[in-house]
């Protein structure tokens, strides 16, 4: 029997008493983690104790969520709470009671008339189970078991002034018929998107239905949107239990159908963290300047935050990772962009910690959970289960986003054919779609780069300069199976550039969107595979793709965070056969 399932039962047995018995309903979690809706029945055992039996009942519907919490002076809380309303009993009496581990109730308990009631005496890190009961009844509503937080924890996370909506909304990814929002609510509960075709009246808007938010997931939740049209740009904006929410202007645009030969733009970028310096003018341009490049999605490619401050904190715990997600998500460019343009995005080293070649050592769980709150379940569904690498279609293009942190050998080991950065399965995954996948165009996007330039000591083979076997294997399976189309994207340098590899596959560094200062250009004179270069610039790449054109090409530009175009290169079929 798992811990909340005894402090469950214990708090039922308790209230038993106080409101002179009665079958008592309640939400358990089972040792599975799955959720038991359950008939509690006491049997009196030696010594006053108990045993339970649970019938689920699937009618009900309660659960009760700590919603805020504010400090006092004597370091207790008063907790802000909100359940679930009895169907027609809006505005009825309830009792909340709640009862610590030790199994003493909160008594007399306290009376409230809506959805929501507010208890003070709250100890920091003690767990609870808060019990609401219909004041007429003898029924529990709702019920859960929870660990009242720190001052500063909850501060952070929900501070007072904090929207309906804290974070969000993200567009997250879409396919053809269907589209992914993202949102993080401090206070609310449910919540609904209304989605139009772009231009039409709010009066036509469609609505999905009402999803619950997730406390497991730091109160995030993802709406899903089906039976859209493909190819086709939309409005949507978010309502947070009922209520329209204060949110950037929403927009999103349906992929081509798949297989189908089409035409659209998407743009790249990295390094989006703004960490000590989201109050330089400037930063935070490159976002703006993204936002209105009429581009049908985005990829970033990694660098979401920088958790460690450049490698001069650790992180110890997931609360950690989330502060920082969460600040960067409040971003004003940041957000704007995230609400306005689709994107799907993948994690690198400042994700997790500088440099990350620990695989799954601490605090890599920590780092994971938290990039899977904010990011990963508004990504495209990964090749394999639990992996954070995926691949996804706009028509007769494809994506393979690497996911180039968790399986990553040490750095400085030997370069060898043992020494892999990719793993077993993710590089077989990534032969198997380089050889079946039948799209003219085929993009790869890696956290780092594929060049061996650097400009920081400290970060040498850090990228695949640390990996050349490794990369030359991929390189050379791209030549030897005659896979034409392949293009490679990459980030993490903090300075733009764009090269000629082996084989004459094109590499498209596009980095830094945000980081300030970005790093100068190396010195690269004499290389033979260096097309462009530039430094201390934030930039972002734009590729305008056209499979309908005879023949297909691609128009690749390097955009400079004012939008001044600062590099341009058009390739077709041809330019890219192997």
């Amino acid at each position: 029997m798992s811990k909340n399932i005894i402090i469950a039962a214990a708090a039922a047995l308790v209230i038993a008493a106080a409101i002179a018995g009665g079958v008592l309903i309640g939400r358990t979690t089972g040792g599975d983690g799955g959720e038991r809706v359950a008939a509690l029945t006491p049997t009196a055992t030696a010594a006053g104790q108990h045993s339970v039996a649970f019938a689920v009942d699937p009618q009900y519907e309660g659960r009760v969520l700590l919603t805020r919490s504010d400090c006092t002076g004597d370091g207790r809380l008063t907790g802000f709470f909100r359940w679930t309303l009895a169907p027609g009993t809006e505005g009825q009496p309830y009792r909340i009671v709640t009862v610590p581990w030790e199994g003493i109730p909160d008594s007399p308990g306290r009376d409230a008339t809506s959805g929501q009631a507010k208890i003070g005496g709250l100890v920091p890190g003690r767990e609870y189970t808060v019990v609401v009961y219909k004041r007429d009844s003898k029924d529990i509503w709702a019920m859960s078991t929870l660990t009242a937080p720190s001052c500063d924890d909850y501060a952070a996370a929900c501070p007072p002034s904090a929207d309906l909506m804290a974070q969000g909304p993200v567009a997250g990814a879409t396919t053809d018929t269907t589209a992914r929002v993202w949102l993080r609510t401090c206070y609310g509960t449910t919540a609904r998107v209304e989605y139009k075709v772009a231009g039409a009246s709010w009066a036509a808007a469609q609505k999905t239905a009402a999803g619950d938010v997730d406390p497991a997931h730091d109160n995030t939740l993802i709406v899903t949107i089906d039976g859209l049209a493909p190819s086709t740009r939309y409005d949507y904006r978010v309502t947070v239990d009922g209520i329209l929410a204060d949110q950037p202007d929403g927009h999103l645009w349906t992929m081509p159908r798949p297989g189908t030969a089409a035409k659209f733009r998407f743009l790249t970028a990295s390094d989006s963290h703004q960490l000590r310096t989201q109050n330089r003018p400037g930063v935070g341009e490159a976002f703006a300047s993204m936002r209105r490049s009429d581009a049908q999605f985005a990829i970033l490619l990694g660098d979401l935050m920088s958790v460690d401050d450049f490698g001069l904190f650790h992180p110890s715990d997931k609360e950690a990772y989330l502060r920082h997600y969460r600040d960067n998500w409040s971003q004003a460019q940041f957000r704007q962009l995230l609400a306005g343009l689709s994107t799907v995005m993948m994690w690198d080293d400042h994700d997790i910690l500088n440099d990350w070649d620990q695989k799954d050592a601490a605090p890599y769980g920590f780092a994971k959970e938290a990039f899977q709150d904010f990011v990963g379940r508004q990504n495209p569904p990964p090749v394999r289960s639990g992996a954070t690498y995926f691949t996804f279609d706009a028509g007769d293009v494809s994506f393979f986003v690497l996911d180039d942190r968790s399986f990553r050998d040490k750095k400085d080991g030997p370069d060898n054919e043992r020494k892999t950065m990719l793993g077993a399965e993710q590089k077989q995954d990534l032969k198997r779609w380089l050889t079946s996948s039948p799209a003219k165009f085929k993009f790869i996007t890696s956290g780092v780069p594929f060049n061996d330039h650097q400009t920081v000591p400290l970060k040498k083979n850090d990228g695949w300069d640390g990996f050349r076997t490794e990369r030359e294997e991929i390189f050379d399976f791209i030549h030897d199976n005659h896979v034409g189309g392949v293009m490679l994207i990459s980030g993490d340098a903090h300075w733009p550039g764009v090269f000629k590899l082996s084989h004459g596959i094109l590499e498209f560094q596009t980095s830094p969107a945000a980081v300030s200062p970005p790093n100068p250009p190396p010195s690269t004179e004499g290389a033979p595979d260096v097309l462009f270069k530039d430094g201390l610039k934030n930039v972002f790449g734009r590729f305008d793709v056209d499979t309908t054109a005879v023949p297909p090409r691609v128009d690749f530009t390097m955009v400079q965070s004012d939008g001044t175009e600062l590099y341009k290169l058009s390739l077709t079929e041809a330019d890219l056969a192997q």
